[in-house]
């Protein structure tokens, strides 16, 4: 499924409701779910996950939050037994939740968890309507910051080994005005 929205106002998101439906779906079936949201830096999935946790009232979990600040890298870097704990709290009390973060699907495998439903948020362009990251993940051009270059590097790994747009449930195109 892929939730391509019309342009709103800003940074706004459009077709959200529609996802909403789509997300409850998997959610009305008696157990907790795990909802997660993948995507490039700085695609919107922070913004997306906490307006869905708001809406149908689940805790969102950003992979970030675990994160040792300041220590080089992404993956290497995440406190992977306390994002597990936290993770694992929210299931065992019966509750359902959005978990966020670049490289979702490794992040996830690592711990031994696995998400129920896959969104992936693609960040595209108001001018011509292309994928904003395509070139990037790719490996040709520049989008990011020299000091982000070693972040998007390890993102760029992850994409070409991990596919994460093709093996996401739904996909959500977010257009982002310039």
């Amino acid at each position: 499924l892929v939730l391509q929205p019309n342009t709103m106002n800003g940074k706004s998101f459009s077709k959200v409701l529609e996802l909403l439906g789509e997300l409850k779906t998997h959610a009305n079936n008696g157990k907790p779910t795990i909802i997660g949201i993948d995507g490039s830096i700085g695609s919107g999935k922070t913004i997306l996950s906490y307006c869905l946790g708001c809406e149908l009232k689940f805790p969102v979990i950003a992979v970030d939050n675990f994160l040792k600040r300041h220590q080089g890298g992404y993956r290497d870097q995440i406190n992977y037994d306390n994002l597990a704990d936290f993770i694992d709290s929210k299931i065992t009390s019966g509750k359902s939740l959005i978990i966020e973060g670049i490289c979702l699907l490794q992040i996830l495998k690592r711990i031994d968890r696995q998400e129920d439903v896959l969104v992936y948020v693609k960040r595209m362009s108001c001018n011509n309507g292309t994928w904003c990251e395509e070139q990037e993940l790719n490996g040709n051009g520049q989008i990011v910051e020299d000091n982000l270059q070693p972040l998007m590097n390890e993102v760029i790994k992850y994409h070409n080994e991990w596919n994460p747009l093709t093996k996401a449930d739904i996909v959500f195109e977010r257009i982002e005005e310039t």
